[in-house]
């Protein structure tokens, strides 16, 4: 019988010689292996093995040893557990045993999908027919490692539920987390950082998960002294940055290349590094060179004289990214806004996409960002729709005006547009893009400020979006929030919209609809969760189901009176109930401490989900920070 240990086995081996001279051999294989598919750093998993004997001669004293493989290949050169199966009889020729038992997990190690193998005879003591059948992977699927406990998370189906981090009075700490998804369909996934300046929230981002990618790309926004309101330098000067957050939550290091380039696409420097496997790291453009990639040579007159661009990250494995766009305002406060990551890997389609909501005057303006994920040019067309469908003219920074814009965008390049805020009074509307015929659709993105009285307050990003007819968006009363519903009637036609609001557990009625919701051809609707829904109670949170017979695109938008009065926004992706949520669901950047507050919504749009949120630290050890519901 097989015994277990940390030991070795002293080399011996078995054979027969026939009659004819021959020697036979023994062979050993792994029959069947079965072990624990979820595990904890440091903790313990079962694991049950069967050895057997298929060659003609016994088999001397052996081992079996455990390694965690980052792929399918197992070999001595993964990691080793410890953990040894002694064979100190050997195996008799056709003969079976089994090995089972507790293996430990070693720790520290990165979180992530393993491989739990098994390697026969890893000393190589027996000699054998055959030496090419002595490993085999779990037969009940791959391992995954996780660090610390984890905070569980139900999401009903067509429900929603929430976690926050608890907010500790100390230095900011950063670091990521992980869903992971135990049963049901994986849930659309929000992480919304709240920062406090001076005992006062002054700024609120919602970022969507972000799943791992071997290409992504930003658009890069990097200037010093850029007018409040653009075109207008005696309105007040604000700095901007452009930061990046990547994890590799793989099991294996990650070589990644950096590669910033100008509008036109034309290259300006190139950088390189290594993240190891579950490592984690946060920068501003102009800190790459010293985080991440030591041969980044940031041109030195960029905020001065480039100021826009787009960073493409790509790496031999997959890696998570996440963008913000940080502004310092004259009041010296720090706002910061979520801006999309384009996945060089999809198929960027051909079809038309939307930036459900756009305001301009009466203190906002909008700008909107393309970029060419393709290999060829991009060419197309931006039209500005009122609420009524009818043209939305507006005046640009450098005093252009009108209502539709052409865009041409080279191979890595990109296109920005961008109000100057003019008009007195606030107008509101929806932005469409539509490529040319056989030209692919550049990703898009959009930041609108707020700045009453000539002070910046307030930035918030708008992701492009794809049109739906029907998803569900995550409502919040409490705490002095708000929650306002933008939605664009994506066909030519009048559209009837069927909203109804639900309490957390996705199935209890909440209030009373105020009817359908009517919107003309290429029309545009933007009000709050109480003028769609009468009756909600006050610090209700829930879901709003928002269904149509004909495409509409939407955007959530949360917002906040602080205590000084101020108004921040901050925006949501919707809960697309036609498409699966991205997967799996990583946030590369969460912040805890010194005035951040990291807050998870977790949405479904189908089935209910069992998930468990787990925080991890930048060397991808546990987070301790508590967490609460």
């Amino acid at each position: 019988m097989a015994s277990n240990s940390s030991g070795s086995a002293s080399p011996t081996a078995g054979t027969f010689t026939t009659l004819s001279g021959a020697i036979e051999l023994p062979d050993l294989v792994v029959a069947s292996f079965h072990a624990s598919t979820e595990g904890t750093a440091g903790g313990q998993i079962t694991i049950n093995a069967a050895i057997r004997n298929d060659g003609p001669a016994n088999a001397g004293i052996f081992t079996a040893g455990f390694y965690l493989s980052p792929d399918a290949v197992i070999d001595a050169g993964d990691i080793n557990t410890g953990y040894v199966c002694n064979f100190e009889s050997g195996l008799e020729a056709g003969a079976l045993e089994t090995c089972s038992g507790l293996i430990g997990i070693p720790s520290p190690l990165a979180p992530g999908t393993y491989v739990l193998g098994v390697i026969v005879d890893d000393g190589g003591s027996v000699s054998e027919s055959s030496e090419s059948n002595n490993t085999r992977g779990s037969d009940s699927g791959p391992l995954t490692i996780v660090v610390g406990t984890g905070v569980s998370l139900d999401v009903p189906a067509g429900g929603a539920a929430v976690t926050s981090m608890a907010g500790s009075s100390g230095e900011t700490r950063a670091g990521y987390a992980a869903v992971k998804v135990s049963s049901g369909s994986t849930p659309y996934g929000t992480a919304v950082f709240s920062f406090t300046q001076n005992g006062i929230v002054v700024s609120e981002a919602g970022v969507p998960a972000s799943p791992p990618t071997t290409s992504a790309r930003v658009f890069i926004e990097f200037r010093r002294g850029a007018p409040v309101l653009p075109g207008r330098p005696d309105s007040g000067a604000v700095n901007v940055n452009t930061g990046i957050a990547v994890v590799n939550n793989g099991t294996t290091a990650a070589l990644i290349t950096y590669t910033l380039r100008d509008m036109s696409g034309g290259t300006l420097t190139e950088g390189h590094g290594t993240l190891a496997a579950g490592k984690h790291f946060a920068c501003f453009i102009d800190q790459l060179k010293e985080r991440a990639a030591p041969d980044f040579e940031l041109p030195p007159d960029f905020a001065s004289a480039v100021q826009f661009g787009s960073l493409e990250i790509s790496g031999d494995r997959p890696v998570s990214v996440l963008a913000l766009r940080g502004t310092t305002n004259q009041r010296n406060e720090f706002l910061i806004t979520t801006t999309p990551v384009a996945d060089l890997t999809a198929n960027p389609g051909a079809s038309s996409r939307s930036f459900p909501h756009f305001v301009d005057g009466g203190g906002y303006t909008t700008s909107l960002a393309l970029l060419n994920t393709s290999q060829g040019v991009e060419k197309g067309m931006l039209q500005l729709l009122d609420d009524d469908g009818a043209p939305l003219s507006v005046t640009l920074s450098d005093g252009t005006t009108g209502s539709s814009f052409r865009y041409l965008i080279p191979s890595g390049g990109a296109f920005r547009l961008q109000t100057d805020g003019s008009p007195e009074e606030t107008r509101t509307g929806w932005a469409r893009l539509r490529p040319d015929l056989y030209n692919k659709a550049p990703a898009g993105s959009g930041v609108f400020g707020f700045s009453p009285a000539g002070t910046l307050v307030s930035e918030s990003g708008i992701p492009a979006a794809d049109s739906t007819t029907h998803a569900r968006i995550y409502v919040d009363l409490s705490q002095g929030h708000d929650t306002g519903l933008a939605i664009a009637n994506a066909s030519a036609v009048p559209a009837e919209i069927t909203l109804q609001a639900f309490e957390a557990d996705g199935t209890t009625a909440a209030g009373g609809s105020q009817g359908l919701l009517r919107l003309p051809g290429s029309g545009h609707g933007a009000r709050f969760a109480g003028k769609f829904i009468d009756g909600l109670p006050e610090g209700f949170t829930g879901v709003l189901d928002i269904r149509s017979a004909s495409p509409f695109a939407a955007l959530t938008l949360r917002s906040l009176v602080n205590g000084r009065g101020d108004f921040l926004m901050t925006t949501f992706p919707v809960a697309d109930a036609e498409s699966d949520a991205p997967s799996p669901v990583v946030f590369p950047q969460i912040a805890d401490g010194g005035g951040y507050i990291t807050e998870f919504i977790m949405i479904s749009a189908g089935e209910a989900a069992d998930t468990t949120v787990y925080f991890y630290d930048e060397d991808g050890a546990a987070f301790d920070s508590t967490a609460t519901r």
